[in-house]
């Protein structure tokens, strides 16, 4: 099957942020306080690039930094001490000390930047002791943990070549923690505010605590007759073979630093929301078609990649993130699986055969299209991370439309099944209950109805109580009913995949 990696150019789809991107102080060093990119002697300092960036547009072969996603914890009993990296060389960080004394200089932070102004600290949602926390690079630092540079060639390389890789963004990774915790040029608070974590002691116990697998944020990506592009995702098209809800928006890590005359420069990043751009179509989330999944059919028939799915640079960092994959991968094991038991039928032709006999759940229209999207999986979809773009706006839209619905059944004389039947035949739905959940809506909340216990309801009412509070003046049939949708429907809009 075809491939790719790195960029495309602004020309190849008609892709207005592909390529090389243009300069944006956005995540980037600060340009009234500039960084040397040189030694004493004249040498570009590490972690800078040689190479002379190709004009704004172009494609070419660079990727998002790679990383290790280090899990921390302010709790001392629970803490590990973070190891010196047995390649460390204090005089490779002397850009980020440049950095450190740029931020200094702005006035914002006179004793130093805090540790969390370089990386952000993520808490891990739902996690019960909350003291836990994800390390990941900052969109906003011009100096963080993403190896910058580093990942060259990474995804055509051979093993062997790949682990001298890992071991060189370890360095890099743990080299950051190791020079702020014990370089003497650190200000005494960046380095206390970095002195209150330490790594989990119950992670990764056979890996001194650290992920074993590096971060790999991009890699190969499929190329077939349908790759999905920039403009795919902000057209609000609904496609007849959907089998995913994307709820991500536009998230481009830094791709390169290099030398801009004499000043460091980081360059490649993007970070947007797609219901925010101009011209889109698309509300806070989008379809992602089976076909970006498939090869092309006259080079493999029985191959199916819902990781590396055919999109670009552009679109896979909107398409890139675990959620997606859980979507696209059920859908790609239902595939297989139709494909088997129906005489090994080809991947390319599956879609074509399910959609006339199987109805399924979409999110814009009602027209019934692919099977393997269920409704857990879109709802788990659409708000999944920590700091997603879309999720309190969505659990606000989910309220207001529960509490609009309970005030149109309380006053109708209906069933429940036929009130919402009689909603979505008549159109009078717009929201999210029904528009996600599809033309089976009504199916799958009375089958999540019909599953709720009556010791149960005490519970489910308090939940909902704090939504709308009108439900516990409901009959008690009615009252059970409507609790069991709104603990299931807000349950789902607010856990973290």
């Amino acid at each position: 099957a075809t491939y790719t990696y790195g960029r495309e150019s602004v020309s190849q789809y008609n892709e207005s942020y592909a390529g090389v991107r243009p300069y944006t102080s956005f995540g980037n060093f600060l340009p009234n306080y500039p960084v040397n990119a040189t030694l004493e002697n004249g040498t570009l300092a590490p972690y800078i690039s040689p190479d002379q960036l190709l004009p704004v547009g172009n494609a070419d072969d660079n990727m998002m930094g790679y990383s290790y996603r280090l899990c921390l914890t302010p709790t001392q009993s629970k803490q590990a001490p973070f190891p010196k990296p047995s390649n460390y060389n204090e005089t490779n960080f002397v850009i980020l000390q440049r950095y450190i004394d740029s931020l200094i200089a702005t006035g914002k932070y006179p004793n130093g930047p805090p540790f969390e102004t370089l990386v952000d600290v993520f808490s891990y949602r739902n996690y019960p002791n909350g003291d836990k926390f994800d390390m990941c690079d900052s969109a906003t630092s011009g100096f963080t943990s993403d190896a910058i540079n580093l990942n060259k060639g990474y995804v055509m390389k051979t093993a062997e070549e790949r682990k001298e890789i890992e071991q060189i963004t370890y360095d890099y990774v743990m080299g950051l923690i190791w020079y702020i915790l014990t370089s003497s040029l650190v200000p005494e608070h960046t380095r206390t505010t970095l002195q209150r974590y330490g790594l989990c002691n119950d992670q990764w116990n056979d890996n001194n605590h650290i992920p074993p697998q590096m971060y790999v944020r991009e890699g190969l990506r499929l190329v077939n007759d349908h790759v999905f592009t920039q403009n795919h995702i902000v057209s609000g098209q609904c496609y007849e073979d959907s089998v995913a809800l994307g709820s991500w928006g536009y998230d481009i890590h830094v791709v390169t630093r290099t030398a801009n005359l004499s000043h460091v420069n980081n360059e490649g990043q993007l970070v947007a929301k797609i219901a925010k751009l101009p011209n889109s179509k698309s509300g806070p989330v989008f379809e992602i078609p089976y076909t970006i999944m498939v090869p092309s059919h006259n080079q493999v028939t029985n191959l199916l990649v819902p990781v590396c799915h055919a999109a670009t640079h552009v679109a896979y960092s909107a398409t890139r993130v675990e959620p997606h994959f859980m979507q696209l991968g059920g859908a790609a094991g239902y595939a297989a699986a139709w494909s088997v038991l129906t005489g090994n039928v080809d991947v390319q032709k599956v879609d074509q055969e399910i959609v006339p006999s199987k109805p399924c759940l979409t999110v814009n229209h009602t027209i019934p299209k692919f099977t393997s999207v269920d409704a857990f999986c879109i709802i788990s979809g659409i708000s999944f991370l920590p700091g997603c773009h879309f999720q309190k706006q969505l659990q606000k839209n989910v309220v207001n439309e529960l509490k609009r619905i309970f005030k149109a059944y309380n006053e109708s004389k209906l069933s429940i099944q036929e009130f919402i039947k009689n909603e979505m035949k008549n159109n009078q739905v717009k929201c999210t209950l029904i528009q996600t959940f599809g033309p089976k809506a009504a199916d799958v909340v009375f089958d999540l109805v019909n599953k709720a216990k009556s010791v149960q309801l005490q519970r489910m009412i308090s939940m909902s109580n704090n939504n709308n509070k009108s439900i516990q003046h409901m009959p008690g049939k009615k009252q059970l009913k409507m609790a069991s949708i709104v603990r299931k429907v807000i349950n789902m809009s607010s856990s973290a995949g």
